[in-house]
Formats: C-alpha cells, sequence, structure tokens
C-alpha cells in the first residue's frame, strides 16, 4: 500500500512537469498571416509627397473655360498621377491594415501596375513636350507675321501719304501754270492799253488855237474805241487772273497741307511699327520662357519617375528607398524625349533704319520720285501665281501622314482645298455654317468664300505654322491655298 501511493505520486509529478513544456493554442493576429515575402516595406528616405507633386508640376494647365483635346489630354495624365499615388500607396501601407489575400495581391500585381502607369506618364510627357513644340512653332509664325503685316501695312499707309502729296504738288504745278498764262494774256492787254495811251496822250490842243488836223482827230479816235473795245477783255482776263490766284493759294495750302501730313504718317507709323515689333519680341520671349520653364519641370519629372521605376524594380529590399532617393538620375537619358526648337526672333529694325525705308525723310514730289510711286503700284497688283501648301504635315501624330507638299498654283487655273484665317490671325476655319468651303477652288473663288465668311485666305506662314490641323473636313490630306504669291515654276 505505501509503495502504491510513492508510485502514483510520481506518475502525477511527471505529467505535471511534462505539461510545463506545452502552451495553450491561442488566436493569431492579423500580422501572422502576412507571409514574410510581404512585410512592411520602409522607405523614409524617398519622400512621395514629393515625388508626387514633381509629377503633378510637369502637367501645363489647361486655360480658365478652354475645353480642348490638349486639354482632355492632361486631365487624363492628371488621373494618372493619382493612380500612380494610390498605387504607392498601398505597396506602402501598414500590413497589419490589410488582410493576407489583399496584401498578396497587392505584392503580385502592384509592380507591374505601377510600372504601366509610369510608362503612360512618360508618354503623357512626350505629348506635352510635342503640344509645346507646335505652340511655340504656331507662336512665332503668328507673331512674325503680324510684325510682317503691320510692317506692310506702315509702309501702304506712308506710301498713301506720299501718293496724296504727289497728287497736291501736282494740283499746284497745274494751278500755278494756269495762273502764269492768264496773267501773261493779261499783261499782253495792259501793254496793249499803253500803247493806246501813247498815242491818245500826247494830241493836245495846239497853243495857236487852230483846230487839230484831220488825221490826228482819227487817230485819236480809232484809238479810244480799240480801248473801249478791249476793256471788257482785260476786266475778264482780271477777273480770270483772280481766281486763278486764289486757286494756286488753295492748292499751296492743300499743298503744305499734305506735306505736313506725310511727315506725321511718317513719324507715326515707324513709332508704332517699331513698337508694335518690340511688344512682340516681348510677347515671343514671355512664350519661349513659359515652355522652357516646362522643360525643366518634364525634367525634374523624369528624374521622380526614375526614382519611382527603381522603387518599384527593388520592391522588397529593406534599402529600396534609401537606395533609390541616393542614386542620382539625369533627364539626358530620356531617350523618348526631344529638345524643343525654339525658332531664332529677328531684330526689330531701328526707327532711323524704318524711316529711310517708309521715306526717307528728306523725300520730296518731283516728276521723277512721283513716277517712282506709280512704277511701284504696277509692280506690286496682284500676282497670277499663289503658293499652295499641305493642309496639315503633323497628322502622322493621330492619324495618317500624307503631305502634298508645296507648290506654286496658276490662280486663274489650278484648284485646290480653301482654309481660311481671321482678320486677326487668331484661328483657322475649313467650314462655315456647318458646310466645308471645298476642296477643289481656284483662287478667286478661294478667296471669294473667306471673304463671304468674314475671314480671309492664310498666309503660308500661318498654312505652316500647323494651326490649321485638325479643323475639320479632312483637307488635312489636301494642297491649301494660300494669300503668299509666287513665282511661276517656283
Amino acid at each position: 500500500m505505501h509503495s502504491s501511493s510513492i508510485i502514483i505520486a510520481l506518475f502525477i509529478a511527471c505529467t505535471l512537469t511534462c505539461m510545463q513544456g506545452f502552451a495553450l493554442p491561442t488566436t493569431p493576429d492579423a500580422s501572422e498571416l502576412v507571409p514574410e515575402t510581404s512585410e512592411h516595406i520602409h522607405t523614409p528616405e524617398l519622400a512621395f509627397d514629393q515625388l508626387f507633386n514633381d509629377l503633378r508640376a510637369a502637367i501645363p494647365n489647361c486655360h480658365d473655360g478652354k475645353q480642348d483635346r490638349h486639354c482632355e489630354s492632361q486631365k487624363a495624365t492628371a488621373s494618372n498621377i493619382e493612380n500612380i499615388a494610390n498605387t504607392i500607396s498601398l505597396l506602402t501601407a501598414d500590413p497589419a491594415e490589410h488582410s493576407q489575400a489583399a496584401q498578396a495581391s497587392t505584392t503580385s500585381d502592384a509592380a507591374s501596375k505601377l510600372t504601366s502607369l509610369l510608362k503612360k506618364y512618360l508618354d503623357d510627357l512626350v505629348k506635352h513636350n510635342q503640344h509645346d513644340q507646335s505652340h511655340i512653332t504656331y507662336k512665332f509664325g503668328l507673331l512674325k507675321n503680324q510684325v510682317s503685316a503691320d510692317k506692310t501695312r506702315g509702309e501702304a499707309d506712308v506710301l498713301k501719304a506720299k501718293k496724296e502729296w504727289c497728287e497736291k504738288d501736282r494740283d499746284l504745278i497745274k494751278a500755278k501754270r494756269k495762273m502764269k498764262d492768264v496773267y501773261k494774256y493779261l499783261v499782253a492787254i495792259h501793254k496793249r492799253f499803253g500803247e493806246h495811251a501813247k498815242i491818245i496822250g500826247p494830241v493836245r490842243p495846239p497853243e495857236n488855237g487852230l483846230p487839230l488836223p484831220d488825221s490826228d482827230i482819227e487817230a485819236v479816235q480809232e484809238e479810244i474805241s480799240a480801248l473801249i473795245a478791249r476793256k471788257p477783255i482785260y476786266e475778264k482776263r482780271a477777273r480770270a487772273y483772280q481766281d486763278n490766284r486764289a486757286t494756286y493759294t488753295l492748292a499751296k495750302e492743300a499743298h503744305a497741307g499734305a506735306r505736313v501730313a506725310w511727315a506725321a504718317e511718317l513719324e507715326s507709323e515707324v513709332t508704332t511699327v517699331r513698337g508694335n515689333c518690340t511688344s512682340s519680341t516681348r510677347e515671343y520671349e514671355d512664350a519661349v520662357r513659359e515652355v522652357k520653364r516646362n522643360v525643366r519641370t518634364r525634367h525634374k519629372s523624369y528624374i521622380s519617375v526614375s526614382k519611382l521605376k527603381c522603387f518599384v524594380k527593388h520592391l522588397g529590399e529593406p534599402d529600396a528607398g534609401a537606395r533609390c532617393a541616393s542614386r542620382k538620375h539625369s533627364a539626358s537619358s530620356w531617350k523618348e524625349h526631344r529638345d524643343i526648337n525654339y525658332p531664332a526672333w529677328p531684330r526689330c529694325d531701328k526707327k532711323p533704319a524704318l524711316a529711310a525705308e517708309f521715306g526717307p525723310r528728306g523725300w520730296k514730289p518731283t516728276a521723277a520720285t512721283c513716277s517712282d510711286l506709280e512704277s511701284e503700284e504696277s509692280e506690286s497688283t496682284t500676282p497670277s501665281t499663289f503658293w499652295g501648301e499641305d493642309g496639315c504635315t503633323t497628322e502622322d501624330q493621330w492619324g495618317t501622314k500624307k503631305d502634298h507638299g508645296a507648290k506654286c498654283l496658276a490662280a486663274d487655273s489650278d484648284t485646290a482645298a480653301v482654309r481660311c484665317c481671321s482678320e486677326n490671325g487668331d484661328k483657322c476655319y475649313s467650314k462655315g455654317a456647318g458646310q466645308c468651303f471645298g476642296k477643289a477652288k481656284t483662287f478667286a473663288e478661294a478667296s471669294s468664300i473667306c471673304k463671304s465668311n468674314g475671314h480671309r485666305l492664310c498666309t503660308r506662314t500661318e498654312l505652316s505654322s500647323q494651326m490649321c490641323c485638325r479643323t475639320g473636313c479632312m483637307y488635312d490630306h489636301e494642297r491649301t491655298w494660300t494669300s503668299t504669291g509666287c513665282t511661276s515654276g517656283a
């Protein structure tokens, strides 16, 4: 009995000792559900918020109230950035906030998704860069055309003032010549009066009181009769002389007024043309600075994308953030990016040069100088041939490219498509009132169509600036009339 108790006590003690090596099962926490490959990614060295801000800064802002194809592209890029941010947020979230299935899905899909989003973002940047290239090219062409048109207008206004001065000069010469002719006749009659007086004057009654000889009396009577007969003619010539003298005085005043008007017009146009060119220069320089800022911002955003791509490549590595943040990235490795070509803006003519070209200041109306004006006018008559330009040369960016190139077209026999520009050169149109302007029209028909719609034919510079692209009627693939004359056979 005693030995049995001892055995039972030993068995109980052994059982308790063995149980101390085991723990009761407990409910696992969420962190234990995450596999080792999905542990939380610590990236304190990589400032994601700043990277996202860099991406957003590279998107040009849409102008207030403006809705166009490029504006829609900007909105799409902005939406893409938010998708990138959300994907990064999922990758860097605390694993305890997600179930095992969600975390596994994030780690397996997010890398490929983020790579695709980053590629799309870079593609969008390339498109924005192309848009800036088109914008600066269009801006250059538009402003240069405005400067050229303004200079042509100023020169034409000064030429008009010259012609008016020539006209007044001809009137003055004509009035002076007529006044001289009338004066010559008046002097001749006055001379005849003198001759009559010489005959009449010396005849005096003789001192001896005898009567005058009949011959003397008859001679005096004849001279007196002739004098009386010429008196109305003299008076008429005298009145004509006074009238012509008054006409000459008015012509002289008009001539002086035309001279003052020409000088004032010359100074005004020289100042206006110079001022407008200077303003256009500043506007173009502002546009260039804006585009350059956009390019710098895109370069910065590309570096941010490079860091994010680096992060995706080393995803799961403990030092991914530090490695990608410290690595040096350069925009020069961006193969798809093309540098913007900024057309060189010509220097504005200075006032003395403009005055010499429009005037010169010492110009005066003479038979030779006025004849030269008429020769210039005959040479500047409407040409018989005009440039036909391809309606758009960049359509391969959104469709099939079909470039006809430039050709010198005969105004009366050749036909081409019709595209019109607004009077201020801001817009291009291919149709009006819902109807296409036509693609087989003569120059006269094209000019008439544009005029009837309140527009004008575009210049060659305007059409070459691509401002007419995608304005409708499939004219991007047609040769189009311009208002720029050319030499036959060019």
